[in-house]
């Protein structure tokens, strides 16, 4: 029998999953290279930095019977949780990390097409979860000081949505959701899953709302505070009807003796732990100060153990600069930022030493870059150019290496994106035009918008002469308003291109390369035998997509004629 590839045998919504990529291990780096641990500042994971505390080494040297499995019910263990959290033993379980407590509570609720709420930028590992346990996914951006949009969030739930998930504070951005926010989404009735991993470093503690309300799960971990990362300990508090529940599914043995030993004794023993939290509280004060007077760094204020800034540019030079002097921070490419996890002094003072050293590199955006983003199909209209050449120019990316490293814009409704969207807009437009457009107050302040300067680039006498023997319209990739506003100032529309030829943005579903647009005024015009006019790839893929032959303006040969300049048309249609 003939061997099947292998990948066949893989669920197919698992194969075509991209990988949740962790940080390096301690090992790993210590291995790559070839320094002692001392020697290495690893503040990319929320990892304890002090020493093990001495109860800790106690309970693993007393292990003496490894051999036998553990209380698979874990009863020492939650009772000295209850002790801790003010929260009855029957409210609590406990699993391998909070990781395993959240993929367990994701198998326990949701049934076939039940969805669920999610809200970047946050932990990755709730879509993983969502995705293996193939539940539906209903994504909501946080706003851009990543607070929750608590007007979108209410406006998508619907019947199919089951649970929101909801970090506080929140990972990567140490952004705390406020009880009255978290009492809306009670309010609803729909499961709130509320991720407390960073909860011990702030002032928010929900477990008080648990008498209350009976769709409240709070997930919980001891990797971060507590310092018991390599063991994996975490725990949720719920209603005692669904611990029934979750205990059916939950494996047997889930938290193993060394975890439950070393758990027991932290809980049990929490004066220099609480120490240890106010230390880390305290400098993460003093170093986000510190992080303000650094120009190139945007940081935002915390409530957990670690600090998140955006990077003006040039983060990926930034991470080579730090990774030679084995510093290694959380790098968020996606969002041009990274996370700082909260070490001890010594260690904070040498991040800051090399973060200050850095030299910021020019990152002036050169006219060659944007021609070069031009030419790689997908990136059609200006709001998508400018996103990409931002991110790009942010990661260190430069000139040819736009052409490896552009993304498609899968999420054009991101917080992100739709800020860089109103700044572009405001320029183009100005403050007045924004205004009356959108109805609401522009980011920035523009007197007078670039559409102003708007110049006819084809001679009037030619387009006249073209407009008598050929009907002519328009496929633009821009607003109808931008559009009709520049053709009338330019005395083109009605009097030489009729509105009804104009198929704007938002006339179709799909925007060039897609022939929708060239398709439309194919059918609006009634012609057989269109000849379409553009100046980029985009314009010459919706051509060849549409059937239509194509004369490209531009030095690359594309299309099926080629001219150099507009005027030149006159040698191919006249």
């Amino acid at each position: 029998m003939k061997a099947k590839n292998l990948t066949s045998y893989i669920r197919s919504d698992i194969a075509s999953m991209d990988p949740y990529i962790a940080p390096s291990s301690m090992a790993d780096i210590q291995s790559r290279l070839n320094v002692d641990q001392e020697n290495i500042i690893k503040l990319d994971s929320g990892e304890c930095q002090f020493e093990m505390f001495p109860e800790i080494k106690t309970a693993l040297k007393n292990l003496s019977n490894i051999r036998f499995y553990p209380d698979s019910v874990y009863k020492k263990l939650r009772s000295a949780l209850s002790i801790y959290t003010k929260v009855p033993i029957e409210s609590i379980v406990v699993g391998n990390g909070s990781d395993e407590v959240l993929d367990l509570l994701f198998r326990l609720f949701f049934n076939n097409d039940e969805a669920i709420i999610n809200c970047p930028p946050t932990f990755g590992m709730y879509t993983s979860f969502a995705r293996l346990n193939r539940i539906p996914i209903i994504t909501v951006q946080r706003n851009l000081d990543f607070s929750l949009d608590m007007q979108e969030i209410l406006n998508s739930i619907n019947g199919r949505v089951k649970a929101i998930v909801v970090c506080t504070p929140n990972n990567p951005t140490g952004t705390v959701t406020s009880e009255k926010n978290i009492r809306t989404l009670l309010n609803t009735g729909i499961l709130v899953i509320i991720d407390e991993a960073y909860m011990e470093f702030s002032k928010t503690d929900n477990s008080t709302l648990l008498k209350k309300y009976k769709n409240l799960v709070i997930v919980r971990t001891l990797s971060k505070w507590a310092g018991l990362a390599g063991l994996r300990l975490g725990y949720a508090l719920m209603d005692p009807v669904l611990v029934k529940e979750y205990m059916k599914i939950k494996p047997p043995y889930n938290v193993n003796a060394a975890a439950n030993a070393c758990g027991i004794s932290v809980l049990n023993n929490l004066t220099q732990t609480k120490k240890n939290i106010q230390y880390i509280v305290d400098e993460r004060n003093r170093v986000f100060e510190k992080l303000k007077q650094i120009p190139y760094l945007t940081v935002f204020p915390s409530d957990s153990n670690s600090l998140y800034m955006q990077i003006k540019s040039n983060g990926k030079q930034l991470r080579e600069f730090l990774d030679k002097k084995s510093i290694f921070v959380r790098f968020l490419d996606s969002f041009s930022a990274f996370r700082l996890s909260i070490g001890r002094k010594e260690q904070n003072d040498k991040v800051l030493q090399a973060l200050k050293a850095f030299e910021l590199p020019n990152s002036n955006i050169l006219e060659e870059d944007i021609y070069i983003l031009k030419s790689i199909p997908g990136f059609n209209n200006d709001w998508d150019l400018s996103y990409e050449l931002i991110r790009l120019v942010s990661s260190g990316y430069k000139g040819n290496e736009f052409l490896i490293n552009a993304k498609p814009l899968s999420n054009k409704k991101s917080k992100e994106y739709q800020f860089i969207k109103d700044v572009f807009q405001c320029f183009y437009l100005g403050n007045q035009v924004f205004k009356d457009i959108y109805k609401r107050n522009p980011p920035v302040s523009v007197s007078n918008g670039f559409i102003n300067n708007e110049a006819l680039l084809i001679s009037e006498p030619l387009i006249k002469q073209l407009s008598k023997k050929n009907t002519l319209g328009i496929a633009t990739s821009r607003p109808r308003y931008e559009a009709l506003y520049t053709l009338r100032k330019l005395k083109l529309t009605p009097a030489i291109i009729p509105e009804e030829n104009i198929v704007a943005l938002e006339d179709v579903p799909r925007e060039k390369p897609f022939p929708d647009p060239l398709l439309k005024v194919k059918t609006i015009l009634k012609s057989t035998n269109p000849i379409y006019i553009g100046d980029s790839i985009n314009d010459t893929i919706a051509a060849k997509n549409a059937g239509m032959p194509c004369i490209y303006i531009g030095k690359e040969k594309l299309g099926d004629f080629q001219i150099q300049n507009v005027d030149s048309i006159s040698e191919v249609l006249i």
